[in-house]
């Protein structure tokens, strides 16, 4: 279904943040308006390890570390379109690591063809001081289409 505005498909970067939340429903609210279908995506990296050598850091395997950030990555796309498909629209999620959150998301912007990007205007960093989220203005700066930030 070919939409008025020409936002047929929405990219939603999400990270399980309460400004996240909000940017998934500002989404539907439009996709239920247009007809648009949403991809969620999370972007999500490994976290690093230091091991400190003997008596140091516990060992923790770098495998269990990758596992337990996709998991959660997982579980904060399934959460988002379970919301969008709460809201009757149509919605798929992908979970995709990368050490850039910026460059995963206008990349996958220009991959699916995405007319709009939604982001919230702040993530997990909890940066209070910043009057937009480093990753939102990465996005805003960098992407191939049109972006609305949702505070």
């Amino acid at each position: 279904m070919e939409t008025h505005w020409g936002f047929e498909r929405i990219l939603v970067a999400i990270d399980g943040s309460e400004d996240s939340t909000k940017a998934v429903k500002a989404a539907c609210a439009i996709a239920k308006c247009l007809g648009s279908k949403l991809t969620l995506l999370h972007v999500y990296s490994v976290p690093v390890y230091s091991y400190g050598g003997p008596g140091g850091l516990p060992q923790v395997s770098i495998q269990s570390l990758a596992a337990t950030a996709k998991e959660r990555a997982v579980a904060v796309v399934n959460e988002g379109v379970k919301m969008a498909e709460s809201e009757g629209v149509e919605a798929t999620g992908e979970a995709q690591e990368s050490t850039s959150v910026v460059e995963a998301i206008v990349d996958t912007a220009s991959k699916e063809k995405s007319q709009l990007v939604v982001i919230g205007t702040r993530g997990m960093t909890g940066l209070k001081k910043m009057f937009l989220g480093s990753v939102s203005n990465g996005v805003v700066n960098h992407s191939p289409c049109p972006v609305m930030v949702v505070r």
